[in-house]
């Protein structure tokens, strides 16, 4: 008997009642993320034999869990009278949205907009823990520096390009930031100093080129960052690739709510899934009594979140410089939190498709 990844149920052979209890047992055992049974999520394939060979393939980065959840579902199968059993667990990221990507991100298998209002929010800062944390959650994680006008990511990964390999045919070859792969537009330019003076055709093509010609491999999530606001090239990401939904970023100022609400109403209309918010510069907290300062406002984002009904997924302290994303002093548990997050709420969303034009006769 086995159990196929789409659920469906297969009997080349005899059923033994150690699989059958096996398949019962795992029809009792939630997700602790997910909340839902692998059989009910297609995920748990059982192959006949004296002892049953179980795997599960989770759909979740797990790098940081799957030890946990390995030892658990044992200890659940023997409970249940299993005393043997040989169980796997692996990781297989799906494509999350289920509109067709265009053949030149084939590579590429979620891609997640990290967006904002209005600028000066820390869209940059957040966009590069996000990819930090998925890559340590053991996800294979690309980070686009989409911000034409202004790329930040250089600086924040405290790295250049390699002007010599950067091309590759006609392609260009990601950037390998540790275990990101990485695309700017300053890697391209001459000098950091350099102003991109461009009208919006222009900044456009040039987030096409970078998206599209870049060599992407084998990747589970690609972080794009984009520019704050709504313009050409929000508009061109949402109608040349397919999304797989948008993080929006906000502070608790009243101003950058206003610009978040903005943000949210516009990949709406554009169909995009909105994962959720995250509030940056949240609070500020003193390193010797942890009292919490709010010096933005407190629980703005609460208020918008619960207006516009998406999830607020993280509300980040006020950080210096020092703590930035490739720093020692940087927050790995608050990347992964974020990034586990990010990465759960996205597999549960649906898609909002655009509306069908029928033809009828009157």
């Amino acid at each position: 008997m086995a159990l196929g990844m789409n659920g469906i149920m297969t009997q080349p052979e005899p059923r033994t009642s150690q699989n059958m209890e096996a398949v019962t047992l795992l029809g009792r055992y939630k997700d602790p993320y997910l909340q839902t049974d692998y059989i009910s999520l297609g995920c748990a394939s059982i192959e006949d034999g004296r002892v049953p060979k179980i795997q599960i393939t989770l759909p979740y980065p797990c790098a940081k869990v799957k030890e946990r959840i390995r030892t658990e579902l044992t200890e659940h199968l023997r409970a249940g009278g299993l005393a043997e059993v040989d169980l796997h667990l692996a990781q297989s990221i799906p494509r999350l949205n289920p509109r067709p990507q265009t053949a030149a991100m084939g590579e590429v298998r979620n891609i997640i907009a990290v967006a904002s209002g209005k600028g000066g929010v820390g869209k940059s800062t957040i966009a590069l823990t996000l990819a930090r944390g998925l890559s340590n959650l053991g996800a294979r994680t690309g980070l686009l520096d989409a911000d034409i006008y202004g790329p930040s990511q250089g600086y924040l990964l405290g790295m250049a390009a390699d002007k010599k390999n950067l091309a590759q045919g006609k392609q260009l070859r990601p950037q390998m930031a540790a275990t990101l792969q990485t695309m700017s537009l300053a890697y391209l330019i001459a000098e950091d100093k350099t102003p991109a003076i461009w009208r919006g055709a222009m900044a456009s093509n040039a987030l096409q080129q970078l998206l599209f010609t870049t060599a992407w491999k084998d990747l589970d999530y690609l972080v794009i960052d984009l520019p704050p606001g709504t313009g050409d090239i929000q508009l061109t990401l949402c109608q040349r690739a397919c999304l797989s939904g948008a993080l929006i970023i906000t502070t608790p100022h009243q101003l950058a709510l206003m610009g978040a609400m903005k943000g949210i109403a516009m990949f709406r209309k554009l169909y995009v899934p909105i994962i959720g918010m995250v509030e940056n510069m949240s609070y500020t907290e003193c390193r010797h009594c942890k009292t919490k300062q709010y010096p933005f406002g407190k629980e703005g984002a609460k208020k918008i979140t619960s207006k516009m009904d998406v999830p607020l997924l993280a509300e980040v302290p006020l950080q210096d410089e020092n703590a930035s994303p490739q720093s020692a002093s940087f927050d790995e548990e608050m990347a992964e939190h974020l990034a586990k997050t990010t990465a759960l709420t996205l597999s549960r969303l649906k898609v909002n498709q655009p509306p069908t034009i029928r033809a009828v006769d009157d």
